[in-house]
């Protein structure tokens, strides 16, 4: 994970901004007490390290010191329930290349995903009531910290009727918005896909250039 992915992974609600709650939440679950010495296996391979750290308990009371994991990283930010299993991964992985066969020419189809969500924007009014609209309709149902395939698909599915958008579309904002750096886990680069229904395709601002260069190149 780069520097920029990095800091992507901090921003939580993908505003790109690392906010003061953001970041103590993230080093709270790092603190997070588990009494099973068996943890999630790193997405690169290898064998995870031990469990053996501890820490003292609070406020300097005498109780036994629990241990915690020695590593913590975006797969345990998932909700337990929401996590892949390899079954699930090699399902969505499958699905990505059906719709690859079925897309004929993505720029087309990026290009009506564009007019379609900035229509469905239109109809909040202007700018600043777009906005809350699309914060408002993007926000779970259930708390979570970051999205794997499993809930952004959830979430897209609960809007498409009302933005228009048909399945391939769907998953065309859902696979193009995967970290590749954890790609069998199937996490959403958050910002990424936040940056579909926020950023203003009618303009040409540089943000929105890049964005539509990165989808379509």
């Amino acid at each position: 994970m780069n520097y920029i992915k990095l800091m992507m992974a901090f921003d939580i609600s993908g505003n790109n901004i690392v906010e003061q709650k953001e970041f103590v939440e993230l080093i709270e679950n790092a603190m997070i007490y588990t009494n099973s010495d068996q943890l999630p296996a790193s997405p690169r391979g290898g064998d995870s390290p031990p469990v053996n750290a501890k820490r003292a308990s609070p406020k300097g009371k005498n109780q036994d010191a629990v241990p915690m994991p020695a590593t913590l990283n975006l797969v345990d930010t998932i909700n337990s329930q929401d996590r892949l299993n390899a079954k699930q991964s090699i399902n969505y992985m499958k699905e990505l290349l059906e719709v690859e066969k079925r897309v004929e020419d993505p720029n087309d189809d990026i290009e009506k995903i564009f007019d379609k969500i900035t229509a469905w924007k239109k109809k909040a009014g202007d700018l600043d009531q777009q906005e809350k609209m699309v914060a408002k309709m993007l926000k779970p149902k259930n708390k979570l910290k970051i999205h794997n395939m499993k809930t952004v698909l959830q979430k897209l599915n609960e809007l498409k009727s009302k933005i228009g958008l048909d399945n391939d579309e769907v998953s065309i904002i859902a696979y193009s918005s995967i970290d590749r750096d954890w790609f069998t886990n199937m996490i959403i680069m958050q910002g990424e896909f936040l940056k579909w229904f926020n950023l203003n395709f009618e303009g040409e601002g540089r943000e929105e250039m890049d964005f539509i260069d990165s989808k379509t190149s």
